[in-house]
């Protein structure tokens, strides 16, 4: 058993059903963040493994005991929000030790704990400030601070970061994920943003309309995506519907005349309908002429070409109709014009065969 169970989680609101039937087992000292679109059960599920709200039907489990039916004070968890929720009265050293306090610890071991969490979170310095003295990313680091000096069996963190601007979001992510490999906590995250979830999570569970859809390595994610939502959420990609064109073992997608060759991971019969999922920088664009390559080749015109600094992002139309969008590195050609035939290609074994 997880340090956290949920089985068979049904929440409804009304006669909406926000969760359905959820089964997920969480291990001791993982991070595991929920990602999704708005609407799709994950801040739900967190609030009902916090006991803020409670299950239509189904169990949940917290370090083996059931805790379906418990409030939040008697579940060994903490919760970090989006709006901080500091004291405005205390000082930071105040604000970490209140729920040590509260639970009436010799001053002395409050104040060991308190000067030990707040060193971890680098905020030492800033003890006797007041929450209105101290920046977005501090007043987060406090947060942080506060819930774990407590020393909960599992954190939940339901999207911290999204009052913080762009860099420091991204400096408070390798921070957190830091923290949480020092503590060995389990942390459960929740966000809507993609690049935050692979960066710091050891798994993530995307969720699509009240359902796990996925749930992986981030690597695996991106890489090897098991539905169609699930890769159209996660980055950017390339999908190309088709059927199955089959002979012999070789299997290939038809599009609009063309065979494109695909490696299934599994015998597909001829005339099923199947997408395929291609990342862009899984994805090569060459002058037509004289163009020689092995794999997928596929002739189009350039659209449209955008510089971003690290990449040209070249939109091709092929002559099935379907865009294909490209991402490569300026060092491996420069600008294609406007209304130049091009061929675009990848290796069969970068693209993902899905579901229709």
């Amino acid at each position: 058993m997880g340090i956290v169970e949920l089985r068979k989680v049904v929440k409804r609101f009304g006669d909406v059903e926000v969760v359905k039937s959820l089964d997920l087992s969480i291990e001791k000292g993982e991070f595991l963040t929920f990602l999704g679109p708005s609407g799709c059960g994950k801040t739900t599920t967190l609030r009902m493994i916090g006991g803020f709200e409670m299950p239509t039907s189904g169990e949940i489990y917290l370090d083996g005991r059931e805790v379906s039916a418990l409030p939040p004070y008697k579940r060994d968890v903490n919760t970090v929000f989006q709006s901080y929720a500091l004291f405005p009265h205390m000082s930071v050293r105040q604000n970490v030790a209140y729920g040590l306090e509260q639970k009436r610890l010799p001053k002395a071991e409050i104040e060991r704990k308190v000067t030990e969490v707040l060193a971890m979170v680098r905020m030492d310095t800033f003890a006797a400030r007041k929450p209105r003295e101290l920046s977005g990313g501090q007043q987060q680091r406090v947060a942080v601070a506060r819930a774990i000096v407590n020393g909960p069996t599992v954190l939940l963190l339901d999207e911290p970061l999204g009052a913080l601007d762009l860099k420091l979001r991204k400096e408070m992510q390798f921070e957190l994920k830091s923290l949480q490999r020092k503590l060995g906590m389990t942390f459960v995250y929740v966000t809507h943003d993609q690049e935050e979830a692979l960066t710091m999570s050891d798994r993530v569970a995307v969720m699509n309309g009240g359902r796990i859809e996925q749930i992986d390595a981030p690597v695996a994610i991106y890489n090897r995506p098991k539905t169609r939502f699930v890769a159209d959420f996660i980055g950017e990609t390339n999908l190309l519907a088709g059927e199955v064109h089959r002979e012999g073992s070789a299997h290939a997608l038809s599009l609009g005349g063309a065979r494109i060759p695909i490696e299934p991971d599994a015998v597909l019969e001829s005339g099923r309908g199947i997408s395929l999922s291609v990342r862009p920088e899984m994805v090569t664009v060459r002058k037509a002429e004289g163009h020689e390559s092995e794999g997928v080749v596929l002739p189009g015109t350039v659209e449209e070409t955008v510089f971003v600094g690290s990449v040209w992002k070249t939109v091709v139309r092929l002559k099935s109709g379907e865009r294909v969008v490209a991402t490569e590195p300026p060092a491996t050609h420069g600008e294609l014009e406007q209304g130049t035939s091009v061929v675009v290609g990848w290796n069969p074994k970068s693209a993902v065969v899905l579901e229709a």
